[in-house]
Formats: structure tokens, sequence, C-alpha cells
């Protein structure tokens, strides 16, 4: 007899049990719907980061710093002129106390300047003062406190950066800064900056170090020159209060130390070199003249 559940084949008989659905998915279709549920997570997730995570790029200014800005923030021009009144304290050779009050005139008597390398000479600068001279200018009975050593200096300006150049390299300095870029010995003409101090660098503010590299990450602070402090003063200026800084700077070490006060677009206001071997000089801005 012959069922709907087998076929003849080869004169036997085959058969094939039916699928019963009892109420299941198949397999494919559960893959269907596993399917769409991923996709539909995904796009939810993708929705989710696009929202949450998209950056905005923008572009932010940062300090622009020119030359012309530093040789205003100290102010540096030919024929610019600072009057300091002092006094030196030192010890004479037979034990006694010397000590002698100064009028300082300090002048930009010449400037060489070849690119953005700027080099202001001075008649007469704080830095290059040194109590011995006047002692010895005295000794030698010539009462003129312009006595005649050369005490002219330069100060260097090189971007931000300003250096103070010494009686013993100035020469040299001009020399190097006239001749910028040329070849010599097949090496391009450079200032040395190595043989210079580094004094300032522009703008100031507290707690910034500058100069010597081999020093300055020393915890007690010696060797190098550093922003000790910095204050507010109220000026009147056109009927107006307007509140300018000044900048405390120190530059210690062994036996002693060296502090500049600095007002911008003025200049040094005080001067202090105290050393136990060498004396004590302190000078502070009388009058000025600048152009």
């Amino acid at each position: 007899m012959k069922g709907k559940n087998f076929k003849r084949k080869y004169g036997k008989r085959i058969y094939r049990k039916r699928k019963i659905n009892k109420g299941g998915l198949t397999w494919s279709e559960i893959m269907t719907i596993l399917s769409a549920l991923i996709l539909g997570l995904s796009s939810v997730y993708a929705a989710f980061i696009t929202k949450t995570n998209k950056v905005k790029y923008e572009h932010i200014a940062t300090q622009e710093w020119k030359i012309e800005d530093a040789i205003e923030y100290y102010p540096l021009k030919k024929g610019n002129e600072w009057i300091y009144t002092g006094e030196i304290e030192s010890i004479k050779s037979n034990g006694d106390k010397y000590h002698k009050k100064i009028k300082l005139e300090t002048k930009i008597t010449d400037e060489i300047i070849n690119g953005d390398i700027k080099l202001f000479i001075f008649n007469n600068n704080l830095l290059n003062i040194n109590v011995n001279d006047y002692y010895m200018n005295d000794i030698h009975s010539n009462k003129d406190d312009n006595f005649s050593r050369d005490r002219s200096s330069g100060i260097l300006v090189v971007a931000s950066d300003v250096y103070f150049v010494d009686n013993s390299v100035i020469e040299e300095v001009k020399e190097e800064i006239i001749n910028l870029g040329k070849i010599k010995d097949s090496v391009a003409t450079t200032p040395q900056l190595g043989k210079l101090e580094l004094i300032y660098r522009f703008p100031l503010y507290k707690g910034q170090r500058f100069g010597d590299l081999d020093n300055i990450a020393r915890e007690d602070l010696a060797y190098f020159w550093y922003v000790n402090n910095e204050r507010t003063l109220l000026e009147t200026e056109n009927d107006s209060v307007i509140e300018k800084k000044i900048y405390e700077l120190i530059y210690q070490e062994l036996g002693g130390f060296q502090k500049v006060i600095f007002k911008p677009y003025l200049g040094v206001t005080e001067y202090v070199n105290e050393y136990s071997v060498k004396g004590k000089i302190h000078f502070t801005l009388d009058s000025y003249r600048l152009k």
C-alpha cells in the first residue's frame, strides 16, 4: 500500500520524515531577526558616538613678540639717557671703610643694526660698575667721578632675548654684527651668544628663569637671573589712574648678589650689587630723557 510518506526507488521503499512545526522559529528566521537587531544597535551606537564625541577644531592665536616690542619694552634708542644717584661702600686696604656718593649718567651713544640683530652702545651701564674703579680713582687724587677708564658696554637684542655685552668683548661683538652672514674661514659670521650674559627675556613674569643653562635647574637659584617678584603700581596718567607692573630680578652667587628693579617701557629704576669682598653698590633712578 502506497502512503504519502514514502516513495519507491529501485524497488525499495524510502521513508522521509515530515518536518513538524510546533510553533518554534527556523534557523533562517532566527538569523534574520539577529541581523536586524545588530544592524539597529549599530545605528544607535553610531548616532551616540557622533553626538557625544564630535570634536571641533579651532585656531588659537599665540602671543607674537617682535624685536620692535623688545626695544619698546626696554626703551632702547640712540640718545636715550637715564641718570642715577647712589653710593658705593667698600673696605680700604688698611681696614678703613670707603664710602662715596655718585651721580651716574648712562646714555646710549650708538646703535648697530643688522636685520633683526640690534646692538646698543652705552657710555656707562649699571652692570659695568666696579667699586674698585672709584676707590683707585680717589687714591690717585682724581676727584672727577667721570674718570678716564673706558666703561662703554652694550645691550644686544635678539628677538625677546636681551644680552649684556661687557667692555672686554664689545669691539668683537660689533664686528660680528657688522659682518653678520659673511663667510669667514668657510663659516658664516654670527654673534657668539655663549660668551654673553643673558639678562632679560621679555615679557617678564614672576618665576621666570634665564641665563646659564648648566645652572638654571639649581634649587638654590644661584648663577642665573630669575624674576623674584612682581608688583603693581597705580599711576596717574592723563587724568586717569593706570596699573603698571614692576619686576624684581635677582642674580645670586657665592658671597653676594645683584638685584635689578625693572619697569617696562622705562628701564632699570634701581640696582643693587652687594658682595662681601667687593663691597656694595646701590643706585636709584633720578631722572631720564627718552626719545
